[in-house]
Order: C-alpha cells, then sequence, then structure tokens
C-alpha cells in the first residue's frame, strides 16, 4: 500500500504515479516549437540501458556514439521538416504577407495561409471611412463583420497592429481605397499610430 502525502507532495506523487502507468504509444509523438508541432525524439523504453558502473570503457564510448547517432538523426529529421514547412508556407524570419494595393469595386478583399498568422499591421490610406478588418472568412458576399469578436476597425489615415490568430483575412472598406498590410506568424508590436 502506498502511503499518500499531503499537499504539494501528493499531486508529485499521483503524477509520477500517473505518468509512469503510460505505455510508450501515448506519449506525444509531436512538440510544439516557434515552427509549429515537429515529431518527437522517438523513445525506446524497451530498450535495456546497462547500468553505467558495470561498463568497460569501449562499452561506453559505444553507447555514447549510439546515442549522439540517435539524436543527430532525429534532429536531422526536425530540420527536414522544419525547412519542409517553411518552403511551402514562404515564410521567412515570421514574415507570411506583405501587400499593398486598392481595394476592388466590392470593397473586400479576403487572404488564407496555410499556417495561422499570429498578427497583422494594416495602413488605411483611405481619407474618409473605416477599414473592418475580420478574423476568418466573411460568409456569402456580405462583407465583413460590423462588430464583434476578431473584428478591428482602422479609421483613415491610421495604421494598426492587432493579434489575430485565424488562417484568415477578411478586410471591408470604400472602394478604391489604398490599404498596405503586413501578416506575421508570431505577435508584432500592438497599438495604433496616425500617418
Amino acid at each position: 500500500m502506498t502511503v499518500q502525502l499531503p499537499g504539494a507532495l501528493g499531486r508529485l506523487q499521483a503524477e509520477i504515479a500517473r505518468s509512469n502507468h503510460h505505455p510508450a504509444e501515448q506519449l506525444p509523438k509531436t512538440v510544439g516549437g516557434g515552427f509549429g508541432n515537429v515529431p518527437a525524439a522517438p523513445i525506446d523504453t524497451t530498450k535495456e540501458i546497462p547500468e553505467p558502473r558495470r561498463l568497460s570503457p569501449r562499452q561506453a564510448e559505444q553507447l555514447m556514439q549510439a546515442e549522439l547517432v540517435d539524436a543527430i538523426r532525429s534532429l536531422v529529421e526536425s530540420s527536414t521538416e522544419i525547412a519542409g514547412r517553411l518552403q511551402r508556407r514562404g515564410a521567412v524570419n515570421g514574415v507570411l504577407d506583405v501587400w499593398a494595393g486598392v481595394l476592388p469595386t466590392g470593397g473586400t478583399i479576403t487572404r488564407t495561409y496555410e499556417i495561422v498568422a499570429g498578427s497583422m499591421r494594416v495602413t488605411n490610406h483611405g481619407t474618409a471611412g473605416f477599414l473592418t478588418v475580420q478574423s476568418g472568412v466573411a460568409a456569402g458576399d456580405t462583407g465583413a463583420q460590423s462588430a464583434g469578436t476578431g473584428v478591428q476597425y482602422i479609421a483613415a489615415g491610421a495604421t494598426h497592429s492587432f493579434p489575430l490568430g485565424d488562417r484568415s483575412w477578411t478586410i471591408t472598406g470604400t472602394a478604391a481605397d489604398r490599404v498596405s498590410l503586413q501578416v506575421f506568424t508570431g505577435l508584432q508590436a500592438l497599438g495604433v499610430s496616425a500617418l
């Protein structure tokens, strides 16, 4: 019978007991990082590791070489996957998109990316109306929402930086107004400024 320890020690004891009952198949397959999820280093839980005090110098060297080769192999696999993702999405230094242009006749533009955009910086070069920026794709031909979660307003002549957290965005404004924007994979400096 195991004695349950009080308080934080009891929670730690329960966590250790719980984690010891996870078979190898339930260990995480990927690890989150700056470039998204990458494959976790393989863990062979069935491999017998000899007691270090009983290894001959030659056995210790072989064990170290095997561990080093496993670590290098895992690093190569991870960096190959990261390079492939960078190539597919075209994100360099965390920049997904840089664009400047004129709003089309309907006054709405939409973009979608393969990965989640972390933040956006939009400049409204128009002289009269607000731009409405909506996280996600606007439903139908109705344009962006006028208010609610994931909606930002950018006044004429202002620049606004804000978190996005979506794969898509929609901007609605006055047709023929000029807009410039930058979209980033992570967060950038937030705030509002005038031109």
